[in-house]
């Protein structure tokens, strides 16, 4: 397993995003170890900003550690499904499954970036492939609302775990639509 918290604790802040986003100047594209520091700062700065300040000292460091660029590179070397975001060549999204994608580990957007569809964007294509089965997040505070808009629900009370506090949420792909059941949805 990537780290030890990820066992019964993995945090995760995603921007809200609006309707009307535009991110055409963006890429994803699969992280590599070299994308590493990127993804530790990124993850590590929106934590700090968005997340700790809701913790106390414990939660915080504990939290922190496993956003170290040694526990990303960690992940990576054991196969996460992690992708990156990058507009002009500058890392602006991450968002990583494990447990043979079906537990959403990061889902991070800079914050000058949110509400452009970067989020969106990366759990898309983070799911695409996925035909059943059910994805599960331990969502800070902060972040419920926006995973509620992908289709998450809670599946749990809140916990706490060496002072990080998690929303455990469950996500179910939508219904595979047979040819059958899209002509019973034309206007003819």
């Amino acid at each position: 397993m990537c780290l030890s918290l990820v066992e019964s604790a993995t945090l995760d802040w995603a921007p809200i995003v609006s309707e009307t986003s535009d991110a055409s100047d963006i890429t994803i594209r699969p992280a590599t170890p070299a994308d590493a520091e990127a993804i530790s700062r990124l993850v590590g700065d929106l934590s700090r900003r968005f997340i700790t300040p809701d913790y106390s000292a414990l939660g915080a460091a504990t939290l922190l550690s496993h956003q170290t660029p040694e526990a990303i590179a960690k992940c990576l070397d054991e196969g996460m499904h992690y992708l990156v975001a990058e507009a002009d060549g500058v890392l602006v999204g991450a968002a990583g499954l494990i447990r043979e994608r079906r537990h959403l580990y990061h889902l991070f957007v800079a914050a000058d970036r949110q509400g452009q569809g970067i989020g969106r964007l990366l759990w898309a294509e983070l799911t695409t492939g996925l035909e059943s089965g059910q994805i599960t997040v331990n969502s800070s505070r902060v972040a419920i609302g926006f995973y509620e808009r992908l289709g998450f629900r809670s599946s749990g009370p809140p916990w706490e775990k060496d002072g990080v506090v998690a929303w455990p949420m469950v996500w179910n792909p939508p219904p595979a639509q047979t040819p059958a059941a899209a002509e019973n949805l034309s206007c003819s």
